[in-house]
């Protein structure tokens, strides 16, 4: 499979420290299967902190997932959302939750984006403005979200090849 990382510098090695912490699936390195979604991200990143927006490809060995420990959340259900909000908390601190991938329990994690329609429906339930009921009918009629897959361990990132580089205009 060819996956897509959007970024502003070309790189051979990664490096998941330099990764930032508390994204939806937590510190790791993130490439997603949709071309015009990596493209996006190099886009912001390269207006954000400079230099030139760069898509680099991946052949993504996914036949060799079943052997290393994987989440995966095929739609924005409530057990994603979780996960998202866990990762995303920075005073979450229940590291053994399965729904939380601070400590890296999980070598990848494949599910849908949490975009800015979706962020504002989780604070809506964290404030306790709306019910978990509430933001599962709203996860329901989500059906447009891109996806991602997070890369947390060295073993996870044995699974990808770099075939391509090239940048956005």
């Amino acid at each position: 499979m060819i996956i897509y990382h959007g970024t502003n510098m070309d790189f051979d090695n990664i490096d998941i420290s330099k990764s930032h912490k508390f994204k939806d699936f937590g510190t790791g390195f993130y490439c997603t299967t949709i071309y015009e979604q990596a493209k996006l991200w190099a886009i912001r990143r390269s207006r954000t902190w400079g230099k030139d927006a760069i898509i680099i490809s991946y052949e993504f060995d996914d036949s060799k997932m079943a052997e290393l420990s994987t989440q995966t959340f095929n739609d924005p259900t409530i057990e994603w959302a979780q996960m998202v909000m866990n990762n995303r908390n920075k005073l979450f601190t229940n590291h053994s939750d399965p729904f939380s991938n601070h400590d890296n329990k999980y070598d990848i994690v494949f599910g849908p984006v949490a975009n800015a329609d979706l962020a504002e429906v989780f604070d809506l339930y964290v404030s306790g403005r709306i019910t978990l009921e509430q933001l599962a009918q709203n996860l329901a009629f989500k059906t447009d979200l891109n996806d991602q897959y997070s890369f947390h361990t060295g073993k996870a990132l044995e699974l990808l090849k770099k075939i391509g580089v090239e940048k956005i205009d």
